[in-house]
C-alpha cells in the first residue's frame, strides 16, 4: 500500500500505490490509534490519493486505507500517523520511500551510487545504504555513493534544525551530511568519528559552534540524530534525548549557494559514510524538546 503523507498544520495529502482492479477505495481516520473500518471514514475515493482539509493545527491524525471493489471492501493498509505542528516550518522531508524526492517539493536528491534498502520499520526501499550493497549489507569501504539535494534548503542566521535517522557499525571518519562546497564559510557537517561518536559543526561570519555526541552510534541499531540552531549557539539531540550544547560563538550565517549532500566529503572527494538513513528532515526553525521527542517515539 505504501501509504504516505505531506501537507501543512491544517491539510494532508494522502497518497497510495493503485490497487489493481479497485474501483474506488475508502479512508478511514481518527485522532487515536487503533483505526478500524469502525472509525470515521472518506468513501467513494476514485484517485490513489485524498487531501483532507480543516485539520487542527497541533492534533495527531491516523490514517489507513481499503480498495474496494464489487466483493466489498478489502485489507485496510498499515496506519499513516500525521502530526500537523510537525508541519510548521518544515523545508524538506525524505522519507525516502522508493526514492530521494522531497515530499514538500523542490530540493529532490540525485542519487549517485547509493542504494534503497529496508528502513528502520524493516520495510523495503524506506531508506538509503551507503558504501555498501544489499547483499552485503554495511561495509567499511570508501564507496563513492552520495546523494546531491543542491542549493538553497537553508540560509541565513536564523533557527532551523536537522533530523536524521542512521545506522552503521563503521569505525571510519566520515561525513554523513554537509552543506559544503569550495568555501567553508557558511557551511555545516554532520561526521561520524572514528570512535564512533557523532560530531557536528558549523561556521560562517566568524562564528562557529560544535557539538559532540558522548556516546558511540556504531553499534548497527537505528539513531535518531537532531541538530538546532537557536539562541547563540546550537544543541544536539540523540535518540530523543538531549546530549549536547554549544553557546559559546554564536549563531552561524549559512550560505545561500553552498550544496548540500548526504554520503561523503563532495568537495575533497573523501571520507564516504558507510552506513543507512532514512528520514531526513529540515526546519526553518528550531524543534522543541518535546517535539523531538514526538519524532523519536514515532515509527512512521
Amino acid at each position: 500500500d505504501n501509504l504516505s503523507a505531506s501537507g501543512t498544520s491544517n491539510s494532508v495529502t494522502l497518497t497510495w500505490n493503485p490497487v489493481s482492479g479497485a474501483s474506488s477505495y475508502t479512508l478511514y481516520w481518527d485522532n487515536v490509534s487503533g483505526i478500524d473500518s469502525s472509525d470515521n471514514d472518506i468513501t467513494s475515493i476514485t484517485n490513489s490519493n485524498y487531501t483532507h482539509n480543516n485539520l487542527d493545527n497541533g492534533s495527531t491524525y491516523y490514517y489507513k486505507v481499503a480498495a474496494v471493489n464489487s466483493s466489498g471492501t478489502g485489507t485496510l493498509s498499515s496506519v499513516k500517523i500525521y502530526i500537523t505542528n510537525l508541519w510548521d516550518g518544515l523545508v524538506a522531508h525524505y522519507p525516502f520511500n522508493g526514492n530521494a524526492n522531497n515530499v514538500k517539493g523542490n530540493y529532490n536528491g540525485t542519487v549517485n551510487g547509493a542504494t534503497l534498502t529496508k528502513g528502520r520499520d524493516n520495510v523495503s526501499n524506506t531508506a538509503y545504504l551507503f558504501g555498501g550493497t544489499l547483499a552485503t549489507g554495511i561495509q567499511n569501504v570508501s564507496d563513492n555513493h552520495y546523494i546531491n539535494f543542491g542549493t538553497g534548503m537553508l540560509s541565513g542566521d536564523g533557527e532551523f534544525s536537522i533530523m536524521m535517522w542512521i545506522n552503521t557499525t563503521s569505525s571510519a571518519i566520515s561525513h554523513i551530511l554537509q552543506k559544503r562546497d569550495s568555501s567553508i564559510n557558511g557551511e555545516y557537517i554532520v561526521e561520524l568519528k572514528n570512535n564512533g561518536k557523532i560530531r557536528f559543526w558549523t561556521y560562517g561570519g566568524g562564528y562557529k559552534w560544535t557539538v559532540t555526541s558522548s556516546s558511540a552510534v556504531n553499534d548497527g541499531n537505528w539513531h535518531h540524530l537532531v541538530l538546532v540552531q537557536k539562541n547563540n549557539g546550537g544543541q544536539m539531540y540523540l535518540d530523543g534525548s538531549l546530549e549536547q550544547t554549544d553557546n559559546s560563538s554564536g549563531k552561524v550565517n549559512l550560505g545561500l549557494t553552498l550544496k548540500t549532500y548526504m554520503g561523503g566529503d563532495l568537495r575533497d572527494y573523501n571520507r564516504y559514510y558507510s552506513g543507512k538513513v532514512d528520514d531526513f528532515r529540515i526546519y526553518s526553525r528550531a524543534l522543541s524538546a518535546s517535539e523531538i521527542q514526538t519524532l523519536y517515539a514515532i515509527i512512521d
